[in-house]
C-alpha cells in the first residue's frame, strides 16, 4: 500500500521516515507497532533485496531479513558501532523514557495480573466467531497470559461485551476472554467493573472453578 501510495502521490520516502518519528510518541505498541515498522522495513528490503516478498510466511521476521540482506553479523563491534550512531538520533533521551516506561508498566503488570489472573474472573468460552473493535493503540501485553484491552466491544455467540476503563484479558489464541468478576450474576443486563454484557438467549452465567468466579455456559 505504501508503495502504490508513494508512486501515486509522488510524495518521497520522508512521508514513510516521518511516520515511523510519529509513531514514538504512542504509548502502547503491542499490536500497532507493524503499521509504522512495516512500511519502512518493506521499503528497505525492497531496495536491498527484491527478492524478499517472494519466501515470507507468517512467521517471517522482517529485521531479520534486512539484517541478512545487509550481511551484518550482530557482534561485539556491530552493536557498538550501532550503539555510536543511535546518539544522533536521540537514543539517550529515548532510553530515559523507555526507563520510565517500563517502571510505569511493570506497575500496570501488577494490577492486570492481580485483576485477571489472581482474582475472581466471569471467562467467556473459546471461539472462533469471536468479533471485535477497539483501540490498537491502547493494548498491553501480558505475555503468554495473553492481551489486555482496555477498551473495545467483543460480539460472539454468547452475546455482546462492552468493555470501558477496566478492560478485559483476550487470550493468546484471540478466541477465549476474560473481564472481573460480576457483583450480582443473576442481574441483566450483567454489569461488572468497567464492563456490561447482553448474554444472548440461550447463555447462562455459572459458577467457575475459582471461588467467585463464573463462566458463561450454554444453559
Amino acid at each position: 500500500g505504501t508503495v502504490v501510495a508513494l508512486e501515486k502521490s509522488g510524495e518521497s520516502l520522508v512521508r514513510v521516515a516521518r511516520a515511523v518519528e510519529d509513531f514514538e510518541d504512542g504509548s502502547a505498541f503491542a499490536r500497532s507497532f507493524a503499521y509504522a515498522t512495516g512500511p519502512a522495513l518493506g521499503l528497505l528490503l525492497d531496495r536491498f533485496d527484491g527478492s524478499w516478498r517472494k519466501n515470507i510466511t507468517k512467521d517471517t521476521n522482517l529485521g531479520l531479513l534486512l539484517s541478512q540482506a545487509l550481511k551484518l553479523n550482530a557482534g561485539a563491534r556491530t552493536i557498538n558501532e550501532a550503539e555510536i550512531r543511535a546518539q544522533r538520533y536521540g537514543f539517550a533521551a529515548v532510553s530515559q523514557g523507555e526507563h520510565q516506561r517500563a517502571m510505569r508498566t511493570q506497575a500496570l503488570f501488577a494490577q492486570y495480573r492481580a485483576r485477571f489472573l489472581d482474582g475472581p474472573v466471569l471467562e467467556f468460552p473459546r471461539t472462533a466467531e469471536l468479533r471485535r473493535s477497539f483501540n490498537p493503540g491502547s493494548l498491553v501485553s501480558l505475555g503468554d497470559a495473553g492481551t489486555v484491552y482496555p477498551t473495545g466491544t467483543f460480539v460472539s455467540r454468547w452475546g455482546r461485551l462492552q468493555v470501558e476503563d477496566v478492560g478485559a484479558l483476550l487470550a493468546p489464541d484471540n478466541q477465549s476472554l476474560r473481564v472481573t468478576a460480576p457483583a450480582d450474576n443473576q442481574a441483566r443486563p450483567l454489569t461488572g467493573p468497567g464492563w456490561r454484557l447482553e448474554l444472548n438467549s440461550g447463555w447462562a452465567i455459572k459458577p467457575g472453578a475459582k471461588p467467585g468466579s463464573f463462566v458463561a455456559a450454554p444453559e
